[in-house]
């Protein structure tokens, strides 16, 4: 995928004022699996504020997750001739029942250090489970800046106990995420590369709310 330097631009057609999320990161990731790469993704990301990003895709459709209201937001891309970016609303998913059916679920998530910089994100079955059934592992080491975009592929419940256990006055970068299943390392995820962005965009002011049906 085209590594993005320009300055990306976000405009919602016909809207008065909303909600604003800023941008100061694209991130480049690498999903891989058996010592194959299996996907190469973009997000813009927030380096102060990891409770939403947005999935970039200069094809077809973005998409901007909330963490905070447990809601998606879904733009169509359109490519201007300057290579500026164009991103027009489309509507918005109301996830907050999901997220209350997980966190009824009575499972438990931890965030645990093991040695040296290794840290682990586990979710349990329950609070009195011994072992996890799915962890993350990865290093976490200072910075002069945070690049932090790769905690921003898990699930709510370890992001927020990442968030809760990390040194809010110190600066972070992630380079690298394993993932176990039942103490089995399966996929893994890389950090290929961050540039320096400056991009708001900006939510109509009435949403249109619509979740679109999985069969």
């Amino acid at each position: 995928m085209k590594q993005l330097s320009f300055l990306l631009l976000f405009f919602v057609h016909h809207y008065a004022i909303g909600q604003t999320y800023k941008f100061d990161q694209l991130t480049t990731l690498e999903l891989a699996g058996k010592n194959k790469v299996i996907a190469t993704t973009q997000k813009l990301t927030n380096s102060e504020d990891l409770y939403y990003a947005m999935d970039f895709n200069s094809k077809n459709v973005s998409e901007l997750i909330d963490f905070r209201t447990f809601q998606r937001h879904f733009f169509n891309v359109i490519k201007q001739k300057d290579d500026h970016f164009v991103f027009d609303y489309v509507r918005t998913c109301d996830e907050k029942d999901i997220r209350d059916d997980v966190k009824n679920t009575g499972r438990d998530y931890r965030f645990e250090k093991s040695v040296d910089s290794q840290y682990i994100l586990g979710k349990y079955d329950s609070s009195t489970s011994k072992y996890p059934y799915f962890e993350v592992r990865f290093q976490m080491e200072e910075a002069k800046s945070n690049q932090l975009g790769l905690v921003q592929t898990i699930d709510f419940e370890l992001l927020e106990k990442f968030v809760g256990n990390i040194n809010k006055a110190k600066k972070y970068s992630i380079k690298k995420l394993d993932y176990y299943v039942n103490g089995k390392k399966g996929k893994e995820q890389v950090l290929k590369s961050v540039a320096s962005v400056d991009v708001e965009v900006k939510l109509p002011e009435k949403l249109y709310l619509k979740c679109l049906k999985v069969f």
